[in-house]
């Protein structure tokens, strides 16, 4: 299930930042990593305590590849300060060190000290609770196919309410069916008490699997 989910999270990466070039049906194949390759990240999708997303560097590296995940996914050794960051990325949003670093990337050995996740004393925020779904006809999903094996249109989004995060515009805030792989327990209820909303995606689906009957059955429990 871990893989599962890192892939998940990985395709959820690639849809947020590349959602510019999903019109592009001629893109070139995600780039192909090894264990031990040097790679530059690319921090667009980080959340930082820094006022402006351009005062941040674009790119953060290098770092060490220790894991491929079926070639979708690329796990790297991240420094100290960098614990609390899922270390698991697409493969399009890394890029193998070279001798010309282009703009707004650093190659020193350590990310800046100054570097400080905004997260809370949880390494990832909680969903509190689902307050609609759709299906956004304007992104496509990146782990749906069609017949000539593009990516299908239309991206299954729930509208997240977060617990440790303050109110505001990104609270709350419409999400990819992928950003809730941990909360399959939340996302079933809803389905369940939303029936003639969009369903739960397939791939979703997976990760919930032997849970589905448990969770129906409080459910039905918890109507008497």
């Amino acid at each position: 299930m871990k893989t599962l989910q890192d892939e998940l999270r990985a395709s959820m990466q690639w849809a947020q930042a590349k959602q510019a070039e999903y019109a592009n049906e001629g893109r070139l194949p995600a780039p192909a990593f090894k264990v031990g390759d040097q790679v530059m990240l690319d921090t667009r999708n980080l959340r930082t305590k820094r006022p402006s997303a351009s005062l941040d560097l674009k790119n953060r590296g290098p770092f060490t590849i220790v894991r491929a995940i079926n070639n979708t996914a690329y796990e790297l050794d991240l420094p100290a300060n960098m614990k609390r960051i899922h270390n698991v990325f697409h493969p399009w949003l890394l890029h193998l060190v070279d001798d010309n670093p282009l703009t707004g990337q650093t190659q020193d050995p350590e990310v800046p000290a100054e570097f400080d996740p905004e997260v809370e004393d949880d390494t990832e925020y909680t969903v509190e609770a689902i307050e609609d779904c759709r299906i956004n006809k304007k992104l496509k999903d990146p782990a749906a196919r069609g017949r000539k094996g593009k990516t299908t249109q239309g991206l299954l989004q729930y509208l997240v309410r977060w617990a440790n995060y303050p109110d505001g515009p990104d609270n709350p805030s419409w999400e990819p069916y992928m950003n809730l792989a941990d909360s399959a327990d939340t996302v079933t209820r809803y389905h369940l008490d939303h029936p003639n909303k969009p369903p739960m995606h397939r791939k979703f689906k997976s990760l919930t699997g032997k849970q589905d009957m448990l969770v129906m059955r409080l459910h039905a429990l918890s109507r008497v």
